[in-house]
């Protein structure tokens, strides 16, 4: 479609391609595919897309899912807890306000609203990831109360 927009804009009335019919799951595939060549996905990209990769092959689990992409095996785990996040977070990783190395910070903290309390005070101090990681990590983290093991 990409190639046929630019064909049309510059004068040529047709362009080469190659017409096969496939399944909506491999269409689908091939659309992730080409979306990751353009720009490189964020870590939400990467987690929102597998998610409705799992729905969409319900047969594979996600270690077999992971396995048959190649991917490390913690790849899923660590991105799927990016999808608890609140929305706001969610959408400052896609805007590119945060990293995903802040977005795994801040979702390490349980309560959500912490959680946005913790992206405003990232954005305002524009801390790098590992400057919020390790401030989220002093404040938030419960010490031992005395006496206890």
């Amino acid at each position: 479609e990409r190639r046929l927009l630019a064909a049309k804009r510059s004068g040529r009335p047709w362009v080469p391609a190659l017409v096969r019919s496939i399944s909506d799951r491999e269409m689908l595939q091939v659309s992730l595919l080409e979306n990751a060549q353009r720009r490189p996905p964020t870590e939400v990209e990467e987690a929102r897309c597998f998610a409705r990769l799992l729905r969409e092959f319900e047969s594979l689990s996600a270690a077999e899912l992971v396995d048959r992409l190649g991917l490390e095996s913690d790849w899923w785990a660590r991105r799927e807890r990016l999808l608890a996040l609140p929305e706001v977070v969610r959408q400052a990783v896609l805007l590119g306000q945060i990293t995903g190395e802040h977005a795994h910070a801040l979702a390490g903290i349980q309560d959500p609203d912490r959680q946005v309390t913790w992206l405003k005070r990232i954005l305002d101090g524009k801390w790098d990831g590992p400057e919020a990681a390790r401030r989220i990590g002093e404040e938030e983290v419960r010490k031992p109360e005395a006496g206890s093991r």
